[in-house]
């Protein structure tokens, strides 16, 4: 039997436990360290954003000097392995053009990342609709239906509602229905339809059991019905990246 309260417990303690960071996101806070470099203002809001988006534990001025870091030291060991005679002149040229282009994926890791999260978001929008309403059938009450999705799911949508319910106990919200609110806004561009669904599951908390029954059906229908246009989508949108 699914006992919410031990549930709760569990998601609250599982917070509290530092997030595995990536190779990147480590390398990035290491050079700044290093080398902090000031992110030019005018792009500082955008490179946030797809930061922010991803729970990515970096910032626009630790991308910017491990990208710095990485070019010039990899191009000024390429120099001086030529100057010494290890390697020819050509290779050398060969090398230079390959770190300048990986110097540049590490600068935009972050936009091809969110790409990638989106998608793997995508995947999980039928379940994070079909968790909530099996929960909210069982019983009306919108936290434990977030709870049970946020336990259940393990990509992006887990951790996004678990960051949710971690903000609500923290106080950032005030309920469970205006978080969801700003979980909708951050999911809304381009995927309408799964929006639409978890503004219907929360209209459920009014209606009659029959016609609670009837929306939280027509969520899962929504949701069915947009989810191949929105992973045709990002598929499209990874390739012209």
């Amino acid at each position: 039997m699914f006992d919410i309260q031990k549930t709760k417990e569990e998601l609250l303690q599982s917070k509290l436990k530092a997030k595995k960071t990536s190779v990147y996101e480590k390398l990035c806070n290491f050079s700044e360290r290093i080398l902090s470099i000031p992110f030019p203002e005018k792009m500082q809001k955008k490179f946030q954003e797809p930061i922010d988006f991803c729970h990515l534990y970096i910032t626009p001025a630790g991308v910017l000097s491990f990208t710095i870091l990485f070019t010039a030291g990899f191009s000024l060991l390429s120099v001086l392995l030529t100057a010494i005679g290890i390697i020819p002149f050509k290779l050398m040229l060969i090398l230079f053009s390959g770190i300048l282009g990986m110097g540049y994926f590490i600068f935009r890791y972050p936009s091809y990342y969110v790409t990638q999260y989106k998608i793997k978001a995508t995947s999980e929008m039928v379940l994070t609709v079909l968790y909530l309403t099996v929960s909210m059938k069982v019983r009306s009450n919108l936290e434990n239906a977030v709870i049970f999705a946020a336990t259940n799911l393990k990509g992006p949508m887990g951790s996004d509602l678990s960051e949710l319910m971690w903000d609500v106990y923290n106080g950032k919200y005030y309920s469970v229905e205006v978080a969801l609110d700003d979980f909708i806004k951050k999911w809304k561009l381009g995927n309408e339809e799964f929006t639409q669904a978890i503004n219907l599951i929360k209209t459920s908390l009014y209606q009659s059991y029959a016609e609670r029954d009837k929306v939280l059906e027509e969520a899962v229908e929504i949701v069915l019905l947009g989810s191949k246009n929105q992973m045709k989508d990002y598929s499209r949108e990874l390739r012209s990246s």
